[in-house]
C-alpha cells in the first residue's frame, strides 16, 4: 500500500534489506579478532594444573591463569604453540600452550609452594629457560625457597639468576646445592653474560659434606663460566668449588662464610683453572679461606679474608692484591696461616695482614706465618702492612721454599719477625751466621787494644810486654742452634777499657733489615752487682780497606740500640735472643729505618761496659 511517501514492506523484504541477523556475542568476537593478538584481553582460566580439563575458545590467543597449583601463586599468561613438549600444557580442546615470551620465569610459575620442597619447581624453571627459550633469567623476586637436597643443575652460561634478596635453603646431604654445568647446545662465546646476582644460598652446615656452588662441566671445549654479583653463601663444606672445565669465573661482592672451606679448587681436574677472579669479596668465619690444590690461577682484588682458622693452603699461582687479612691468634704450632704445599707462587701485594692483638703479650704460638713444602715454592710480600706476625720460631717462613719481601710497613719488632727464614739464602750473613764451620765465615772484627794481632785479635802492651788480649774464635763449648758459637774472650783488662766486636753485611739502599742474634755469658764474672753489654745497629758506608786489612768506615747513622745488665755473680744458663727490624728505630735516630742512598752496609756493634777481666761472651744464630 502506498500512502503518500510511505510504502508497505513485508518481513521477507525487510530481512533481505538488512542481511542476516548476527548474535551480539558473535559481533563481539569478530571485534576482538580484529584487534592484534598482543592487544587482546587474555582468556582467564583457573589453575594451570586444571588446564587439561578446560575448553579454551578457538579464537583465544592468550591465557591468564589464577595460579599454578594454588590460587594466587604463579599467576602467568600463556600463548599457543604448535606442538607439545615437556614444558608445554595441553587444554581440553587439544591445543598446546607455553609460558608467554614476555613473562618472567619464576619458581612459582613452575609449581613452587611455600610449604613444600622447592627443588623440583626450581629445576623445571631452569630447564624451561634452557630448553624452551635457549637463554634467560630465573627471577627469585625476593622469595624464600626450601630445598630438601641438591643439586639444582644450571647452565650458568645461558641462565642467569636474579634474586632481589631471595634465598635458597638446602637440607640433606647431596653433593652440592647448585651444580653449574654448561650444556653442549649452549653457545660458548660471543654473547653477553646473564649474571647471578642478589641472592643467598644457605646450607645444612660445614660438616654436612654438601658443597655450595660446584662448577663442573663434563663436555670437552665447554666451561662453567659465570659472573656472580652480590651472593651470600654459607653453611657448606666448600662454599665455592671449581672442578672440571671451570675457568674464567668472575665473582664480585660475594660473601662466603660458616663453611669448612670458603673457596676450593681440587686436584685432578681437567681443562680448568684459568683466570678465576674475586673482586671485593668477603671470606670469613670458616676453617680455611682458600684451598688451591689444583694449582689454579686465582686472583683476589680488594677482598677481605677474616677470622678463618687458616687463610691459604695449596699451590699454583694465587695473587692477593690490596686485600685485608685478619685472624685470631693461632692456637697451635701447626696452625700456620699460609701454606704452599708444592711448587707455586703466593703473592700478597699491598693491603693489610694482621693477627688479633688479644693476648698480644703472649706472642704467637704458630711456628711460622708461611710454610713452603717445595724448593720451587715462593712467597712474595710487597708493600704489605703487618700487625702481630710474631711466631714461636721468630721467623716468617719455614720449609724448603723462599720468601721475598719488599716495602713491608707496620714492621716494628713487636709486629713482624726480624728473620724471614733461617737459611743461607735469606740470611745476609749467609751460612756463616750459624758458626758451624771451624773458621769464622762472617765479616767481623775486633776494635781496641794497643796492637793489632790480626782481624780477630788485639793485645794491650806496656813497654813491649803484652799484659792483656781480646780475641774472637769458633767455640763448640756453648752452641746455639748450630754446632758452634762465636766466642769473644777478653782477659787482663776490664773496667772502662774500650773494646768492641763489629759485624757487617752489605745492604741495598732503601731496604729495611731484620736483625737477630743470640748471646750468652756462661761464666761467672766474680763479684757483686751488674755490668752492661751494649749493642748498636747502624747503617754505614765502607769507603775502602786500611793498611791492616780492616774496612775503612765513612759516615754512619744510628738505627737503634739495646743494653743488657749482666749479673757478675753467676753465668747465664742459656742464650738470650735479641731481634728487631731496622724500622723499629731509636727515637733519637735520624733514620726512618731504611738504608740511606749512601749506605753500603748494616753494622752491628757489641761493646762490654764496666766488665771485669776474664769475660767470655758467646754469639750464635746471627741473621739479617
Amino acid at each position: 500500500m502506498i500512502d503518500g511517501d510511505r510504502v508497505a514492506i513485508g518481513r521477507r523484504r525487510l530481512a533481505g534489506a538488512f542481511g542476516t541477523i548476527v548474535p551480539a556475542a558473535a559481533i563481539a568476537a569478530q571485534a576482538q579478532a580484529a584487534v592484534p593478538a598482543e592487544g587482546r584481553t587474555p582468556f582467564v582460566v583457573d589453575l594451570l594444573q586444571d588446564l587439561s580439563t578446560t575448553e579454551v575458545p578457538s579464537d583465544a590467543v592468550r591465557l591468564r591463569t589464577t595460579g599454578h597449583t594454588r590460587p594466587g601463586l604463579g599467576i602467568a599468561e600463556y600463548t599457543p604453540t604448535n606442538a607439545g613438549g615437556p614444558h608445554r600444557v595441553r587444554s581440553a580442546d587439544g591445543r598446546w600452550w607455553v609460558l608467554a615470551a614476555d613473562q618472567h620465569v619464576t619458581p612459582e610459575r613452575f609449581g613452587a609452594l611455600p610449604d613444600a620442597n622447592a627443588l623440583p619447581a626450581l629445576q623445571r624453571a631452569v630447564d624451561f629457560i634452557q630448553q624452551e627459550r635457549g637463554r634467560g633469567v630465573l627471577e627469585l623476586m625476593g622469595g624464600r625457597y626450601a630445598c630438601s637436597s641438591g643439586p639444582l643443575v644450571v647452565d650458568p652460561v645461558s641462565t642467569g639468576i636474579r634474586g632481589s634478596s631471595g634465598q635458597l635453603t638446602f637440607k640433606g646431604s647431596g653433593p652440592a646445592a647448585i651444580l653449574c654445568r654448561q650444556r653442549p647446545a649452549t653457545q660458548q662465546y660471543g654473547h653477553s653474560a646473564f649474571p647471578w646476582e642478589g641472592f643467598e644460598v644457605a646450607g645444612p652446615g660445614p660438616d654436612s659434606g654438601m658443597d655450595g656452588i660446584l662448577f663442573d662441566t663434563a663436555t670437552s671445549a665447554l666451561s662453567s663460566r659465570i659472573l656472580a654479583i652480590g651472593l651470600a653463601i654459607h653453611g657448606f663444606r666448600s662454599g665455592l668449588k671449581m672442578a672440571n672445565r671451570a675457568y674464567m669465573l668472575k665473582f664480585v661482592g660475594v660473601e662466603v662464610y660458616d663453611c669448612a672451606i670458603c673457596v676450593e679448587f681440587p686436584n685432578h681436574t681437567e681443562d680448568s683453572g684459568e683466570n678465576i677472579s674475586f673482586v671485593s669479596c668477603s671470606l670469613f668465619n670458616s676453617r680455611l679461606a682458600v684451598l688451591n690444590n689444583g694449582g689454579a690461577e686465582l686472583f683476589f682484588l680488594a677482598c677481605s679474608l677474616d677470622y678463618c682458622t687458616r687463610l691459604f693452603v695449596g699451590l699454583g699461582l694465587t695473587n692477593f692484591t690490596g686485600c685485608h687479612f685478619e685472624i685470631a691468634q693461632p692456637a697451635a704450632a701447626d696452625q700456620i696461616p699460609f701454606e704452599l704445599t708444592d711448587a707455586g707462587d703466593l703473592i700478597i701485594d699491598g693491603g693489610t695482614l694482621m693477627i688479633s692483638g688479644r693476648d698480644f703479650e703472649h706472642g704467637g704460638v704458630q711456628s711460622y706465618m708461611f710454610q713452603t713444602r717445595n724448593r720451587a715454592s715462593r712467597v712474595w710480600l710487597r708493600n704489605v702492612n703487618g700487625y702481630n706476625w710474631r711466631t714461636a720460631t721468630g721467623a716468617l717462613l719455614g720449609g724448603a721454599g723462599r720468601i721475598m719481601c719488599e716495602g713491608l710497613t707496620g714492621g716494628t719488632n713487636r709486629q713482624i719477625p726480624a728473620v724471614t727464614k733461617r737459611d743461607a739464602v735469606h740470611n745476609l750473613f749467609g751460612s756463616g751466621g750459624m758458626f758451624r764451620g771451624p773458621t769464622i765465615a762472617v765479616d767481623c772484627w775486633i776494635e781496641g787494644g794497643t796492637r793489632r794481632l790480626n782481624r780477630y785479635a788485639v793485645a794491650w802492651e806496656n813497654s813491649g810486654q803484652e799484659y792483656a788480649r781480646a780475641e774472637l774464635a769458633i767455640s763448640d763449648r756453648f752452641a746455639g742452634q748450630g754446632a758452634s758459637s762465636l766466642r769473644f774472650a777478653r782477659r787482663g783488662v776490664g773496667g772502662g777499657t774500650p773494646s768492641a766486636v763489629y759485624f757487617a753485611t752489605p745492604v741495598r739502599a732503601g731496604a729495611s733489615v731484620g736483625l737477630e742474634f743470640s748471646w750468652r755469658m756462661p761464666l761467672s764474672l766474680g763479684g757483686t752487682g751488674t755490668a752492661m753489654l751494649y749493642f748498636q745497629a747502624l747503617f754505614t758506608r765502607m769507603i775502602g780497606v786500611g793498611d791492616t786489612g780492616l774496612p775503612l768506615l765513612g759516615e754512619n747513622v744510628l738505627i737503634g740500640e739495646a743494653n743488657r745488665d749482666v749479673a757478675l755473680s753467676a753465668g747465664m744458663a742459656s742464650f738470650e735472643k735479641i731481634s728487631f727490624g731496622t724500622t723499629y728505630t731509636d727515637h733519637s735516630s735520624p733514620t726512618d729505618g731504611y738504608a740511606p742512598g749512601w749506605a753500603t752496609h748494616l753494622l752491628l756493634v757489641m761493646s762490654p761496659i764496666n766488665m771485669p777481666p776474664g769475660i767470655e761472651i758467646h754469639i750464635a744464630n746471627l741473621a739479617a
